[in-house]
């Protein structure tokens, strides 16, 4: 029979047969077997778990829902959310430094808001029982179609670990240097500049992890890690050519993926490219026989600092030959605003680049004890509070439009500018929690718990970036002489004759959420929100065998909105500079989840598995609109169900064999009571993943494995017209790799091909950032077939 395994995502250690919900456990070996050069963890356990969206090769993993809800990440149980989300933490820790991955597919209550579609615990590496033992491992990455040097990924890694008689510790140094990425034509894929590409980047991974055994029943843990990820490259995102269809903008900005080909731009001159940094250190403290409980403390800090690449954005602005319409000599309104229609010589707009940062505080404190009651019965109880404080801040740092353009989108010349993207925000979060456990007898299990969350949500008073710009641009067009000349010809105040053309022009060309006038910036005011929940969970497992077990779960989860991004939409194209409040007018409530996982699960002599049908509803759907950026929370129910199976088969030939399905479904119901089909931004497509491999009397080892992602259409309900854009389909797609490990005295030799078959295909993320429209520029194909070369010793 193999091993059973143990998870501690639950708080504690339990044993895998005594959960009733779906679990899965992936050791650091599987890991590091996927982990090539160029491969980030959400791309490995996209292949690996059946419930996740798959990864791709951007900086993001916002599109990789569980089970059709976002999913919470702890490193080593603690929480990298924060009020601010952007979404990268399954990109931000380097594969080599993991020692196993715990996953709970479906809502928990045990973790409070952000867990709503499960939890990913990536526990990091540690000392092992030994001495002083040393491991240097090399590698590279290139494209099978384009063998320029420009394009090859390196990597190198280094670690010392070891113990004492009472001491552990590892130092774990990883670097990676990726270069250009080519397509399955051999081509450059360009720079994306949405959620940002990995091509062309430096990683720097550093992990400390020190443990002390001080005596018996107490220890103590340090765990300090220091991440950074900078983009290094000298080729600009490709925006598409100024388009008359639209006022001389580049199209790329309103079209959607297909229209044009994006292309490298050589040339780039950023002096703060696209990075992500992470830095943390976390305290653990365990005592047994803590007033007869296991008492468990954590406490950590982390600061958090991300760029994106540069974006033009709203507001946009009419270039107007004021001369042209003087010369025209208008005498009424009507031919004012003809003159000014036949002197429209174009448009420009705003280049801002968002910078994102974050502190967190967090401790948690957990005591467990366990009671022997009668008749062999066993009751476990686990209870604790969890406090959070997090500040988190986005801004805005401006760039030159007209010099932008003037470059063909290479040049990016700061003018100065740093604003708010929305308001500051400071969370204070506490939560107090109970977890019970009672085994009635051998075969049944019940396990329930409750948690008490409260958030209190301080938003800062802001001065919104896009109304800055706004009135910036309207009060230097007020200084125009020729402006001055036609208002005071017409007897109207300059600027609400240039109001009235402003908002007249608006209309005409369907801009209302782009262009509008305002020469004033707006003060709103900030104020603060709170939320509180109780959470409830409860499951029953029902021991089949003593190598099966069938389980029954409900959970609850909730999410707290990110409110700095919800709310920087709040601008004078959204309420025109009216001033007052910044959290009336929007909906900014939480939203809450409830589960429902029913499962079965077998370990038995050479073969595990474990197939679950699962169905959880929320009170509130969440859409982003990638044409103006603008987030709404809308009140409206969601559900998803859907469909979950996993099978590993090891036999005593050498011969091993797995494979994996996934299905989901998911709905939003609309003002009229109709349900209609959710994108596949939200919703995976149905995904099979499968391996076959062999083992060569543990000399070397090969494994052939398998993607399969179905197509996705709309489905069967019609969504509402102002909705219709959202609603994403997805052309599916297939890809093989090969993996093969050679074992000698000298070390340990990889050769691996992704892509076996090299197959033309665009990922989940990049098909969804290029429809409907203000994407393009992200619709980019995924990498062709790319061969991996590694070598590992341990001395």
């Amino acid at each position: 029979m193999l091993d059973t395994l143990v998870v501690s995502a639950s708080r504690i250690t339990e044993n895998v047969a005594s959960i009733p919900y779906t679990t899965q456990v992936i050791e650091g070996s599987a890991i590091a077997e996927q982990a090539q050069p160029g491969r980030n963890l959400g791309q490995i356990l996209g292949q690996m778990v059946p419930g996740l969206a798959p990864g791709d090769d951007s900086a993001t993993s916002a599109y990789q829902t569980l089970r059709g809800r976002k999913v919470l990440v702890l490193i080593d149980g603690v929480a990298q959310r924060a009020t601010r989300d952007i979404s990268r933490q399954l990109t931000t820790i380097s594969p080599e430094n993991i020692e196993r991955v715990e996953i709970i597919s479906g809502a928990t209550a045990v973790y409070g808001a952000g867990a709503t579609g499960g939890v990913i615990n990536i526990i990091t590496k540690r000392g092992q029982n030994q001495q002083s033992q040393f491991n240097t491992k090399l590698g590279m990455t290139l494209n099978t179609e384009n063998t320029d040097s420009d394009g090859f990924t390196r990597f190198g890694s280094q670690t010392v670990s070891g113990s004492g008689d009472q001491v552990d510790y590892l130092v774990n140094v990883n670097y990676e240097q990726r270069g250009n990425y080519y397509d399955s034509e051999g081509n450059q894929i360009a720079t994306d500049p949405n959620q940002v590409s990995r091509d062309n980047s430096d990683t720097l991974d550093i992990l400390v992890n020190l443990g002390w055994q001080i005596d018996s029943n107490r220890s103590l843990r340090v765990s300090m890690e220091h991440y950074k990820e900078k983009q290094n490259t000298d080729y600009a995102a490709d925006f598409g050519e100024p388009s008359a269809t639209y006022l001389g903008l580049p199209s790329g900005i309103f079209a959607k993926g297909g229209d044009y080909t994006p292309t490298p731009k050589p040339g780039l001159s950023l002096n703060e490219q696209p990075q992500s940094t992470r830095d943390s250190i976390t305290f653990d403290f365990s005592q047994q026989n803590f007033f007869g409980h296991t008492l468990l403390t954590q406490l950590s800090y982390r600061e958090n600092e991300y760029f994106y690449y540069p974006y033009p954005s709203s507001p946009l602005f009419l270039n107007i030959d004021w001369a042209g319409v003087v010369a025209a000599g208008p005498t009424t309104t009507p031919q004012l605003l003809a003159a000014v229609a036949a002197n429209i010589q174009g448009a420009t707009g705003t280049l801002f680049q968002s910078q994102v940062n974050s502190e967190v505080l967090d401790f948690k404190l957990a005591l467990d004890k366990p009671f022997k009651l009668g008749d062999g019965q066993t009751l476990d109880l686990t209870y604790g509070l969890d406090y959070i404080h997090d500040n988190s801040e986005q801004r805005s740092i401006a760039y030159s439009y007209n010099n932008w353009i003037a470059s063909g989108q290479t040049e990016y010349q700061a003018t100065g500018g740093n604003y708010d993207a929305g308001p500051a925000t400071t969370t204070e979060t506490t939560a107090l929690f109970l977890q019970g456990k009672l085994a009635l007898n051998e075969r049944w299990t019940l396990k329930a718990g409750v948690r008490y969350e409260h958030a209190d949500v301080e938003v800062d008073d802001t001065v919104s970036g896009v109304d800055i710009a706004n009135a910036e641009y309207y009060q230097q067009e007020l200084e125009d002489p020729y402006l001055q000349a036609i208002a005071g010809a017409s007897g109207t105040p300059a600027n609400l004759l240039l109001e009235s053309i402003i908002n007249t022009a608006s209309n005409l060309y369907d801009y209302e959420n782009y262009l509008i006038y305002s020469d004033s910036a707006a003060n709103r005011t900030g104020g603060k929100e709170t939320y509180s929940e109780t959470l409830f969970n409860a499951g029953v497992v029902y021991a089949l065998t003593q190598q099966q077990e069938t389980f029954l779960n409900y959970s609850e989860g909730f999410t707290v909105p990110d409110l700095t991004r919800l709310l920087r939409s709040v601008t004078v194209l959204s309420d025109g500079g009216v001033q007052g409040p910044i959290l009336e007018g929007t909906n900014i409530d939480a939203s809450k989840t409830q589960s429902w996982d029913l499962g079965w699960r077998g370990r038995f002599s050479n073969i595990s598995a474990q197939t679950s049908l699962f169905y959880n509803t929320s009170d509130q759907n969440v859409e982003f609109d990638r044409e103006t950026g603008v987030v709404t929370i809308r009140k409206q129910d969601e559900r998803f169900w859907g469909f979950e199976a996993l099978l590993d088969a090891r036999f005593d030939s050498g011969m091993v064999a797995g494979l994996t399905y996934a299905r989901t479904q998911g709905e939003t119901e609309d003002d009229n009571g109709s349900w209609y089909a959710l994108g596949a931004d939200r919703v995976a497509p149905e995904k099979i993943t499968g391996y076959l491999g062999y083992s060569f009397n543990q000399a070397a080892d090969a494994r052939l494995q398998f993607t399969h992602l179905s197509d996705y259409k709309q489905g069967h309900h019609e969504a509402p017209d102002d909705q219709k854009s959202q609603v994403v389909p997805f052309e599916g797609y297939r890809t093989f790799d090969l993996i093969t490990n050679f074992y000698t005295e000298a070390g340990n030799f990889t050769a691996a091909v992704r892509n076996l078959t090299n197959a033309e295909y665009y990922s989940v993320y990049n098909q969804v950032r290029g429809y409907p429209s203000g994407g393009a520029s992200a619709y980019l194909p995924a990498q062709g077939r790319t061969l991996t070369l590694s070598y590992s010793v341990d001395y």
